[in-house]
């Protein structure tokens, strides 16, 4: 092979080497910077957060923030939109491995499914969203901008509303909902919730996260007039919780 032709493969291949492994980092690059825009925008803010600063706590020149993100209100759409997903597919996951629970392990009784589903979002999908403090924090500092905050309350209430319909439905004719009294219930409880949380992460008002949790427990079972059982299922990627406590009234 003459020498200019063997330079030339030469190049090629390398060339395609380094586009290779240029690839491969960008997904660990963008998710860098989505982490970065996370703490900044939470703890320094939106607006006195620039592209530059995001730039030098990833260790790349600032053009390449562009190379992922169009410009900064689309990186902050990502860092809510995204946290917020995951949260929310972990919880669908959790909620759907009771439809396997109610076929196998209970002879189809609903009734203790939904309350089981509710002790799950409770006891574990609801702590893991409190231990995001800085995604709260941005859901409400950027309420009115990005956050897309009553989309969110909707999807959570209305997960809710299903789950206790179910359970009513199961104890005999289902009873009328006010679903729209119920709606705002839910999202003053979410909201005042996800508020006292963040309030204790930064100002310390010596109300914990199980305080909260405690709360919003003895309202649901005060609603449903029984006691809920230990939840079964756990999030991915975290222990399982102890088995549950015998039945429920």
């Amino acid at each position: 092979m003459p020498q200019a032709a063997l330079l030339g493969l030469t190049r090629w291949v390398f060339g395609h080497i380094l586009l290779s492994m240029s690839r491969s980092k960008a997904p660990a690059k963008r998710e860098s910077l989505v982490a970065a825009a996370k703490r900044f925008f939470a703890t320094k803010g939106y607006e006195d957060t620039s592209m530059q600063d995001l730039a030098t706590e990833v260790g790349v020149p600032v053009g390449s923030v562009y190379t992922y993100f169009a410009s900064k209100q689309a990186l902050l759409t990502a860092v809510i939109e995204e946290g917020w997903a995951e949260f929310s597919n972990q919880l669908a996951q959790g909620l759907a491995a009771y439809k396997t629970y109610e076929t196998y392990e209970t002879s189809g009784d609903s009734a203790l499914s939904a309350l089981q589903q509710l002790s799950f979002l409770i006891e574990v999908a609801l702590p893991r969203l409190f231990s995001d403090v800085d995604l709260i924090s941005i859901l409400f500092a950027e309420a009115g901008r990005a956050s897309n905050l009553e989309a969110k309350l909707n999807q959570l209430t209305e997960l809710v509303i299903s789950i206790i319909e179910a359970y009513q439905k199961s104890k005999g004719p289902p009873q009328v909902l006010d679903q729209q009294a119920i709606k705002t219930e839910l999202a003053i409880l979410f909201l005042g919730s996800l508020e006292a949380v963040r309030l204790q992460a930064h100002a310390g008002i010596g109300v914990q996260s199980q305080d909260v949790l405690a709360v919003l427990q003895n309202v649901v079972e005060a609603t449903l007039g029984c006691s809920l059982p230990k939840s079964r299922c756990s999030l991915p990627g975290t222990e399982e919780p102890a088995e549950s406590a015998p039945g429920h009234q």
